[in-house]
């Protein structure tokens, strides 16, 4: 296959790029160079820690701490490349005519004008210069820096790029966080670089669990589809940063990397269960965008990135099978009263409960005169310095009533029944199954057969009983007495992200903030303007006395720094001045996998492929590193 040859080449390709790397590391396959965001002085600050260290010919064995210093190289902005001598030179004397201290740089059969940078300016400085007299420039080394290493014992290591290779295995201390791998430093304008080599599934321990955290996603599966789709972008991503010495950042602009501190079990596993899989879509490995939460239904890639040609990233909706529960039983709608007279009812089994005290009497099966005594609660003066009612005992055990603080005594009773262990809650999901639904518990994975079983149903807001449907992964508790689990209390999600926190937010700028932001006088008016398929914003228009101007919807993010694209907007007079209101879902650009709705679908039993294809339609999930070989065999 096509793709075979493709990832071979690219195996070859990234493992060039990672020159510098010690044998130990080129023997365990691809590796990456990744920029660290370290700034100041860079150090390794473990003290008495051995280092090889290499600059040039130079090499010798170092002990912590060692301080990276740097000499920025000079650069120069290319301004020309000319086949003609004789057209390169009348094009550097048009330039010293203007002003400027142009030069020739003949090299590899072409002749480069270039532009050193003057004393007292810097590159950006100079090629504005160059823009206001018409002429494009790019940045070019006109003279290599210098980067040295400093022993904590003293010794020094010099060169145009250092490397640092522990001794031992263990991670490596970089300013505040640990590491994998060895170490490239480089000089830049803005001080020393540290460069983290690393082969890929190391880089991807520390990266999978800073974009997925297993904390809030602690499924298998989401995780693992996380993995290959991080697994993806990094090698499409390959390159990014060429310019400035490494492939990929430690930022979003790549993707997030916390190195051996950001590691977590559950994600480790991931990446060791998904080792070398990637995404490809004919014969290249896809760039695997991927989101925090899409708010039911994921954008385009055209819409986000014009130039980004992936038709395996259409837009998909974020949700996966239904589950239909409560077949059979009449339908109706709730109040808070009613909830707890449904619940009552299921729980004790009959209908003729008159009191709370005959609710506890019957789950407790004794006669006490409190519910307290019928559900064998002991006297808990020995906790507090004086007698505390219902509403305060609850309060201390976390389980005051929502409906209220001593409001309700059936909420009240409810509640002391769970107290007491006579009512317990366990919490899961809904899933679909052969012989109908069933609910997997949330933790351990367990399941039970839940046809027949009575349905409480919380839908956006709403309390209903009855047949319903909801999506294969949606939140429900079971509440079980000993007789068994009478009631499926269930949340049903209209999308596999709904549990995301940010499935809504608000956003609020005064009208001089906004113009600040926005770089224009003032604003009197912001309007949408255009949508995409799914409804989120592609144009705003901004007007004000000065005139009027688009900004796409992307750009207004940004600016703003807003969650999503995915807004209503509206304006309002407040005390003599505008202020804007943005009203919202999702969050991120919504391109690609949905971490939140990933998550979603695990939890309705998807596994970590179907999960891939479906947010990246068209693609198929390969093993790279088996393909690469037998493509350059």
């Amino acid at each position: 296959m096509r793709w075979k040859a493709f990832l071979a080449g690219l195996a070859v390709a990234v493992s060039l790029a990672a020159r510098g790397g010690s044998g130990a590391e080129q023997g365990q396959g691809l590796l990456l160079r990744v920029g660290l965001s370290v700034t100041g002085t860079p150090q390794f600050p473990e003290l008495g820690r051995r280092f090889e260290v290499r600059g040039g010919s130079s090499r010798d064995m170092l002990r912590g701490p060692l301080t990276v210093r740097s000499e920025p190289p000079q650069l120069a902005a290319q301004v020309g490349v000319f086949a003609d001598e004789k057209n390169a030179r009348a094009f550097l004397v048009r330039l010293q005519a203007l002003g400027f201290a142009a030069e020739l740089a003949p090299g590899g059969g072409k002749y480069r004008v270039l532009v050193p940078v003057p004393a007292g300016l810097s590159y950006p400085q100079l090629q504005a210069q160059l823009q206001q007299a018409g002429f494009s420039a790019t940045p070019r080394p006109r003279r290599p820096g210098s980067v040295e290493v400093l022993g904590g014992e003293g010794g020094v290591v010099r060169g145009e790029a250092v490397t640092v290779t522990p001794v031992d295995p263990l991670p490596v201390m970089v300013g505040s966080r640990r590491y994998r791998g060895s170490f490239l430093c480089l000089p830049s304008e803005q001080g020393p670089v540290v460069v983290n080599t690393i082969p890929l599934e190391d880089y991807l321990l520390g990266v999978v669990p800073a974009e997925m955290g297993p904390k809030s996603f602690p499924h298998l599966e989401a995780l693992k589809a996380q993995a290959v789709a991080a697994r993806s972008y990094a090698l499409a991503q390959v390159g990014a940063h060429a310019s400035r010495g490494f492939d990929l950042c430690d930022q979003e602009h790549c993707q997030v990397y916390l190195g051996a501190d950001g590691e977590e079990a559950l994600a480790s596993q991931a990446v060791a269960e998904t080792r070398g899989e990637v995404l490809v879509f004919g014969d290249k490995v896809v760039r695997a965008y991927f989101h925090s939460t899409c708010g039911g239904h994921t954008e385009a890639a055209r819409e986000v990135f014009p130039k980004e040609q992936a038709p395996y990233l259409p837009g998909v909706p974020c949700f996966g099978e239904v589950v239909q529960l409560g077949v059979g039983q009449q339908s109706q709608r709730l109040d808070g009263r009613g909830r707890l007279a449904f619940l009552v009812r299921h729980l004790v089994g009959r209908e003729n409960v008159r009191t709370p005290l005959e609710f506890a009497q019957a789950l407790g099966q004794k006669h006490g005169r409190t519910p307290e005594e019928a559900l064998g609660l002991p006297d808990f003066w020995p906790l507090f310095t004086a007698k505390r009612g219902v509403a305060a005992l609850l309060w201390h055990f976390r389980l005051l009533p929502a409906e209220g603080a001593g409001s309700e005594p059936w909420a009240e009773v409810l509640q002391l029944a769970r107290l007491s262990g006579a009512v317990w809650v366990r919490e899961g999901v809904v899933v679909g199954g052969e012989d109908g639904p069933r609910w997997r518990q949330a933790t351990g994975g367990n399941e039970l057969a839940v046809q027949g079983t009575a349905v409480l149903w919380q839908v956006e807001g709403e309390l209903r009983v009855g047949a319903g449907e909801a999506l294969a992964g949606s939140p429900a508790r079971l509440w079980c007495t000993s007789r068994g689990c009478p009631v499926l209390e269930v949340e049903a999600s209209p999308a596999a992200d709904a549990r995301a926190n940010f499935r809504g937010w608000m956003r609020e700028w005064d009208a001089t903030k906004l113009a600040s932001q926005l770089g224009v006088a003032h604003v009197q008016e912001l309007a949408v303007t255009q949508r995409t398929a799914t409804g989120r914003v592609s144009a705003v228009a901004v007007g004000g006395s000065w005139g009027r101007k688009t900004l796409s919807g992307v750009e207004l993010r940004r600016l703003l720094g807003l969650p999503s694209t995915w807004f209503v907007v509206a304006g309002r007079e407040e005390i003599g001045e505008l202020r804007f209101r943005f009203f919202g879902k999702g969050w991120g650009h919504g391109v690609g996998l949905c971490q939140n709705g990933a998550y979603g679908l695990s939890l309705g039993g998807w596994n970590y492929r179907r999960i891939l294809t479906h947010y990246y339609p068209g693609t198929q999930v390969v093993r790279w590193a088996e393909a690469a070989q037998e493509g350059g065999s």
